[in-house]
């Protein structure tokens, strides 16, 4: 563990990880960021076996338990969190249990939309396995059953984030073909929630396509939040880091688990765009 002095300080720079099968989880990382400015964040995207969507729930745990593992083995970690939604409903319960370290996921925020629904109709963006998975089906049930809640599973939406960060342009055309099923009713949903961390890059194009009236909702800030409060519980995080003369500021570092020509470009969208000054390839 990272103390100053040989232990005779109470703070220390707090390490998170994020990790996730590819850049969605970047959003998560922006929000938290701008609620946390002095962690040490570490983020972890698995090129190797993106997405996570087209894989089994046991090839999803067992990849998301290894990769915790193989950083931790780096780096003393004081909080994970699991930005992806995917992985989340799959193997979060499961990874809780397995690590002593606090480990956040990232769910739909059905409970927000339940909140913010004018005409009493939800729709769920989402990948395929979240949107069908048993635990999705399970916040409707305990936070949506008096609503109509539509689900979208799309895996399209995934690989156009992931173009949108490397640069290339986004054809509206592939979004609105891929929102069709809700853009063809008389009334759609009026509060989306975006079941992906990936959606959450797109919400500019997604706000373009869809109906001027529809409210985009992510779990961003609540993690952020929900990070925030578990770092003061643990006492972890310094309350005025400037002022600390013993508090030292690493440089936030990013591991990938494939080298690709797609990585070298990475890189320098990284440093420039999201203050990471470091890319790794950390095999799995």
């Amino acid at each position: 563990m990272t103390y100053f002095c040989k232990n005779i300080y109470k703070y220390k720079q707090p390490t998170i990880l994020i990790l996730d099968s590819g850049v969605g989880g970047l959003s998560i990382y922006t929000a938290m960021r701008k609620l946390l400015p002095y962690v040490w964040y570490l983020y972890f995207f698995d090129n190797q076996a993106f997405p996570y969507g087209e894989h089994s729930e046991i090839f999803i745990t067992n990849r998301v338990t290894s990769i915790i593992k193989t950083v931790q083995n780096q780096h003393q970690l004081d909080l994970v969190v699991v930005a992806c939604n995917t992985a989340s409903v799959v193997s979060l319960k499961i990874l809780q249990n397995h690590f002593l370290f606090p480990i956040i996921g990232t769910i739909p925020a059905i409970k927000l939309a339940s909140k913010l629904t004018r005409n009493g109709i939800i729709g769920v963006l989402a990948t395929h396995r979240t949107a069908n998975h048993d635990y999705t089906w399970s916040l409707i049930k305990r936070f949506a059953s008096k609503y109509k809640v539509l689900l979208l599973g799309t895996s399209e939406l995934v690989h156009l984030a992931e173009s949108k960060i490397y640069g290339e342009k986004i054809s509206l055309s592939m979004i609105r073909n891929i929102l069709a099923p809700w853009l063809e009713m008389k009334q759609p949903p009026d509060t989306i929630v975006l079941g992906c961390t990936h959606f959450s890059l797109l919400k500019k194009e997604l706000i373009t396509t869809l109906s001027s009236n529809s409210y985009l909702v992510d779990s961003r800030r609540t993690i952020a939040k929900y990070s925030l409060r578990l770092l003061q519980r643990n006492e972890t995080l310094i309350k005025d880091p400037i002022n600390n003369v013993n508090y030292s500021i690493r440089p936030n570092k990013i591991y990938c688990s494939m080298d690709t020509t797609k990585v070298i470009k990475l890189k320098s969208i990284l440093l420039s765009n999201y203050n990471f000054f470091s890319l790794e390839i950390l095999s799995i």
